[in-house]
């Protein structure tokens, strides 16, 4: 629920600020060793001037089913490329040997 209001606090001030929000999703992916999904894609902002930013973003959701229900564990927003278990490990392995 929490989450619930604050995206209704973000709808409002985006509506304020007359500004424009898409996402143009470029992959889908499912790890099934983490159990997450991975939506991969441009995000674009506009504003009322019509200048255009576009962000490489990922979209992560942790999805449970019960009962044959789906229902979402937890969601979280990134700029960049999806952090699949085997780029969080080559990540590591890089610190590892500096």
């Amino acid at each position: 629920e929490e989450y619930v209001d604050l995206l209704d606090m973000q709808a409002q001030q985006i509506k304020q600020d007359r500004v424009s929000i898409r996402f143009d999703a470029k992959s889908v992916l499912f790890e099934p060793t983490t159990n997450k999904v991975f939506v991969n894609g441009n995000a674009v902002e506009g504003g009322a001037s019509g200048n255009q930013k576009r962000v490489l973003r990922t979209f992560e959701f942790k999805i449970n089913i019960q009962n044959y229900a789906p229902s979402i564990e937890w969601i979280d927003s990134y700029s960049g490329r999806p952090r699949t278990q085997e780029e969080i490990e080559k990540l590591n392995a890089k610190m590892e040997d500096n």
